[in-house]
């Protein structure tokens, strides 16, 4: 996935308490050409490996120990505002979403996860992208940064 603006692998940080999860999610990732930097078992460890890491995008799940992936969003972004978080998670409630999105995630997917779209939303979230959808079809347009309000 080099074709992104800055022409380098996105940096993802995986956070989600199933193991299995993570590693199918780092699977796909990697075989897309990410760079999974780094993987967090709880919200706890994601705010801190974000902070350690600086990664180009998070995957975050909701339901986590320790602390739920809302308040591990809510946290990064407050110290991060250009942070770029994706939800990852099996609940996809009109509720959820919108939290998820109202704390600053930027993208919503519903497990099981559908390759395309995790790549897709991958693509999207990176600095002087955005994300045009219509139907069954979907890109990731890169525009120059200055163009773009978070």
């Amino acid at each position: 996935m080099d074709d992104t603006p800055q022409g380098k692998a996105p940096r993802v940080l995986i956070a989600d308490d199933n193991a299995f999860m993570r590693s199918k999610l780092s699977e796909i990732l990697r075989d897309a050409g990410c760079q999974v930097v780094g993987e967090a078992e709880d919200g706890v460890q994601a705010v801190a490996l974000y902070e350690e890491l600086a990664p180009d995008v998070v995957t975050m799940d909701l339901v986590m120990p320790e602390m739920e992936g809302l308040e591990a969003i809510g946290r990064i972004i407050d110290a991060h505002p250009d942070a770029r978080i994706i939800v990852c998670s099996a609940m996809g409630s009109d509720e959820l979403v919108s939290s998820a999105l109202e704390a600053g995630a930027l993208d919503f997917l519903i497990k099981p996860y559908q390759v395309e779209r995790v790549v897709d939303a991958v693509k999207a979230s990176m600095p002087g992208a955005v994300f045009l959808a219509s139907g069954s079809s979907a890109m990731a347009v890169h525009m120059p940064p200055s163009c773009l309000k978070r």
